[in-house]
């Protein structure tokens, strides 16, 4: 009988299986320690005043600072690695990476510029070539 009964809140659930709260007369009956709730309060309003503290164009430094690259920019200057050498070591289309979200568009180009059948990607024994696909009508790969 229990079987059935969970076997039909599995069907009907997936799998959660949940009870209803039990019934309070809403007064809170736990006893505490002022001491203990007067160090936590002091703890989180330490965290809180050294939050505060930083100045906040250090909090936004990076966004202000730091150079965002495009996966079109970087397209093309992948287009253009390859028009100059037609074919060219995988590594090499990152050589002039300076930063991760750099090198995130970088690797995105690729992928678009492969996908779109732009660029062709060989392997020779260990290594990676990037190929210029000539005379493409830009036809995605499937």
């Amino acid at each position: 009988m229990a079987a059935e009964f969970l076997k039909k809140r599995s069907d009907l659930y997936y799998d959660r299986y949940t009870k209803e709260p039990d019934s309070v007369d809403g007064v809170y009956q736990r006893q505490h320690a002022v001491s203990l709730l007067e160090d936590a309060f002091f703890r989180i309003a330490e965290r809180n005043a050294e939050i505060a503290e930083q100045p906040e164009e250090k909090l936004f430094y990076k966004i202000e600072n730091e150079r965002y690259y495009t996966v079109d920019e970087k397209i093309f200057s992948l287009m253009r690695l390859l028009v100059r050498h037609e074919r060219c070591p995988f590594e090499d289309a990152f050589s002039e990476v300076k930063s991760r979200g750099e090198l995130v568009a970088v690797f995105l180009a690729v992928l678009e510029t492969v996908r779109k059948g732009r660029v062709d990607v060989i392997k020779e024994k260990k290594q990676l070539f990037l190929i210029l696909v000539r005379n493409n009508e830009d036809k995605p790969r499937e």
